[in-house]
């Protein structure tokens, strides 16, 4: 039996380090809750959070997530929950491009 628990134990340990550098780390978190962007973790800007709030306005949204991702090249990309619509989410991108933490500013007309 403590073979057992010491074997379960390692496969555990194994999944849990693979699975920790397989995920690229989370920034930051927002939620929307009743259509109000709030940070949840991480530091973002009052300009990101307005862009949020203006566009879940947009598409009706009262609830939702999106964090973002850290790349291994230093880029944060953003991820949503199944809540955003996809147009919303490309036009969140679309303003993350040109306003967010990108490594390399693009220009933006």
């Amino acid at each position: 039996m403590p073979e057992l628990l010491a074997g379960l134990a390692l496969i555990g340990i194994v999944g849990w380090v693979a699975w920790s550098l397989t995920t690229a780390p989370t920034m930051f978190v927002v939620r929307l809750k009743a259509g109000q962007p709030i940070t949840q973790r991480g530091r973002v800007t009052p300009a990101f959070l307005a862009e949020v709030a203006k566009l879940s306005r947009e598409a009706e949204m009262q609830h939702g997530r999106v964090w973002g991702v850290r790349h291994p090249d230093g880029r944060i990309a953003l991820r949503f929950s199944r809540s955003f619509p996809p147009g919303t989410q490309q036009q969140l991108r679309n303003w993350w491009l040109c306003n967010g933490w990108s490594t390399k500013p693009q220009r933006c007309g």
